[in-house]
């Protein structure tokens, strides 16, 4: 997944086609950000979005 930043007010988007506006942040797949980039559409967000779990400590309570 990618973040893209939307610089054209002529993007529409999902089943329904909403329109996207100008300045908004939009999380889509990596082949979708690359044509929109290609096309002028969007520029490159923050990059590729990485997953992080948090897992809890594993400490033994003491009595």
């Amino acid at each position: 997944m990618a973040l893209v930043k939307v610089i054209s007010d002529n993007l529409y988007s999902g089943a329904n086609l909403k329109k996207l506006e100008v300045g908004s942040s939009v999380e889509v797949d990596d082949a979708t950000a690359e044509r929109w980039i290609a096309a002028g559409l969007v520029e490159s967000g923050e990059g590729k979005k990485d997953f992080e779990v948090a897992t809890p400590d594993k400490q033994k309570k003491g009595k």
